[in-house]
């Protein structure tokens, strides 16, 4: 029996596939499947899986007729998928060799629709040396069950329950995705193929768990997908379009959640939008000011100890009472003034309540030979000619 089928959508990665490749096979859980899908490589990679295919039979190749994208190639491998459950992998990262054991063996403990691992480590390193490196982070090695909803996607405040917004850290079972009719979206330009078909998991209510003894490792480089799309004009356009056709959805089967949708669906799409190239950011801007204009963020639901929600917020509000680019930056050097004032007087506040603080803040000291005033712990010296002067 297939345990896990691993999908791999590869594309110009020769740099880093064999290191892909070589953490995939030689894990502890033996029964997988390993499903590579080349979507028109122009290097060296489809040599790669072909010299690798030759050493493990586990490995299956794919070879797209035409350069599809990301999402298109996921979706193969889906449909493929023979395993229990299926695990979604960039061809450019690595994970532990225990990885699908831990994984695995939780999923089935919990009987869980997703696994998730919080244990991600940014990294250019080798794998031998990240391994080394270790224990330099510090996370909770152990495994449970957890009800998860939107905000653990963008809470920081509990590292061990982060869910990320990406398909790469998690095992989702099979019969969950395929019953649901859960496909990435096919949007050749665009992003958000990961968060989007997450989100949509939160419409039928998934059993989650944890193992953080899993480690996945997340190469950031140049040239990525995400990296080579900051330049497109379209890419704003693509990630509205892909996450308006998911709101749509919860709008129908669930609306108790939407405003959780909205918050980080919006502090998506900006976080993109403040990448834009500046060619394009006005054209840009009135893009996310007509989708802002479609949404409605409460502010009675928000969690004012979520620094996301807070800030999320308070750019929503900014762009709905702003009609270019250039109000908004005129609006938001402002707002920001104001919240920097109002930051400083709490503090000003606190300090005032301390009464050994009192007279460095405010006050005036007369000695002999000069007058020292203080206001706002600024000291202001007048030096004293004679007595008269005071």
């Amino acid at each position: 029996m297939i345990k896990v089928s691993v999908i791999i959508p590869v594309y110009n990665v020769e740099p880093y596939l064999k290191e892909a490749l070589d953490s995939v096979i030689n894990q502890t859980l033996r029964e997988i499947e390993i499903i590579c899908i080349d979507d028109c490589s122009t290097d060296n990679s489809y040599n790669i899986l072909e010299e690798y295919a030759k050493k493990d039979n586990r490995i299956i190749i794919i070879k797209n007729e035409d350069n599809m994208g990301v999402g298109y190639s996921r979706n193969v491998g889906e449909k493929l998928a023979k395993g229990e459950y299926i695990h979604f992998m960039d061809p450019d990262d690595c994970i532990s060799l225990n990885f699908y054991e831990c994984m695995y063996n939780t999923g089935k403990k919990y009987n869980s629709d997703i696994i998730n691992t919080a244990n991600v480590i940014d990294c250019n390193l080798t794998l031998d040396n990240i391994i080394i490196d270790r224990t330099n982070f510090l996370i909770l090695d152990k495994d449970y069950n957890l009800d998860v909803s939107i905000k653990n996607m963008y809470d920081y405040s509990n590292y061990n329950e982060m869910t990320y917004a990406t398909l790469w850290c998690k095992l989702f079972k099979k019969e969950f995705l395929i019953e649901n009719n859960l496909f990435s979206t096919e949007n050749k330009i665009g992003a958000s193929y990961d968060s989007d078909l997450i989100l949509k998991t939160f419409l039928y209510y998934p059993k989650c768990s944890f193992n953080n003894n899993s480690v996945y490792y997340y190469r950031i480089r140049n040239g990525s997908i995400i990296d080579k799309l900051k330049n497109n004009i379209d890419r704003i356009k693509n990630i509205i379009i892909n996450y308006s056709n998911t709101i749509e959805l919860f709008k129908v089967s669930r609306i108790d959640i939407l405003n959780e949708l909205y918050i980080f669906i919006f502090g998506s799409i900006i976080e993109y939008f403040e990448k834009s190239s500046i060619e394009f950011i006005n054209d840009n801007y009135l893009i996310l000011k007509k989708f802002v204009e479609k949404i409605y963020i409460d502010e009675k639901y928000l969690n004012k100890n979520i620094d996301f929600e807070t800030e999320k917020y308070n750019k929503y509000i900014l762009i709905k009472s702003s009609e270019d680019y250039g109000e908004y930056l005129l609006n938001k050097r402002i707002f920001d003034r104001i919240n920097d004032l109002e930051y400083k007087i709490n503090n000003l506040k606190e300090d005032i309540k301390k009464a050994d603080n009192w007279f460095r803040l405010f006050g005036i000291n007369n000695s002999k030979d000069c007058l020292i005033i203080i206001v706002f712990g600024i000291k202001i010296s007048i030096k004293k000619k004679n007595d008269k002067d005071i």
